[in-house]
């Protein structure tokens, strides 16, 4: 579904558990080559606000140190 110049974008923190999701990897096997990584910046994207994503405290926000921006493409 993806356009033949088209480019998937997942922004995820970088460490302790986290780590463990593999997105790199995970991508990869979806046929998805790293383009870029950069650090996530909240300022950079006015109006955001992070959420949880299910339970009793999906409506607090959470810590978003070490969080990466990673910027894939089709291979």
């Amino acid at each position: 579904m993806l356009s033949p110049r088209g480019e998937v974008h997942i922004t995820h923190r970088d460490c302790g558990p986290y780590k463990k999701w593999n997105i790199q990897d995970l991508a990869t096997s979806s046929k998805l080559e790293l383009l870029d990584k950069v650090h996530f910046y909240r300022n950079d994207y006015r109006g955001y606000y992070n959420r949880r994503g299910a339970g009793g405290k999906s409506h607090k926000p959470f810590t978003i140190r070490n969080s990466f921006t990673f910027k894939f493409k089709a291979q």
